[in-house]
């Protein structure tokens, strides 16, 4: 086996040389997971520690006050679906901007989705996500959502 940033000994000298390299790698892992936790630890000490006049300005201010990804707003049913509904029609009305080129190129007599897709990158009109290169499976699923569409 050969690496490109290590010295080419071959033989024990070699053996030995990547093995301590990698015994060297796994001492670094192991020193960060050790302070990663310390800092983890400390943090969650710190948020414990707060009154709860701390935390209502630290909320205010848009800080966190717990470890972890709820940052305040509660993800109840009506919160999901809200937040469905906004995804829908942001997608709904990118399809819509996207439904009229299609059907250019429909009419000129591609309709494979590979082919859609083809035609749509080499036309540079970017995908929901800025992208202008256009993917098969990309082209069906806005395909699906413009045959759905009420």
């Amino acid at each position: 086996m050969r690496f490109c940033d290590l010295p080419q000994s071959e033989g024990p000298t070699g053996r030995f040389m990547l093995n301590q390299m990698a015994a060297v790698a796994e001492l670094e892992a192991g020193l960060i997971s050790a302070r990663t936790r310390a800092a983890l630890a400390a943090k969650k000490r710190f948020y414990a520690e707060l009154t709860p006049e701390q935390r209502d300005e630290l909320v205010s201010q848009g800080k966190a006050v717990s470890l972890g990804g709820n940052r305040g707003v509660p993800l109840t049913d009506e919160v999901r679906a809200t937040g469905r509904a906004a995804r829908t029609a942001n997608a709904n009305a990118r399809v819509a901007q996207v439904g009229t080129a299609i059907a250019e190129i429909r009419a000129s007599g591609i309709t494979s989705a590979t082919g859609i897709a083809k035609a749509l990158t080499k036309r540079g009109i970017p995908t929901a996500r800025g992208s202008t290169s256009w993917t098969t499976t990309l082209v069906q699923r806005v395909l699906a959502r413009l045959d759905a569409a009420p």
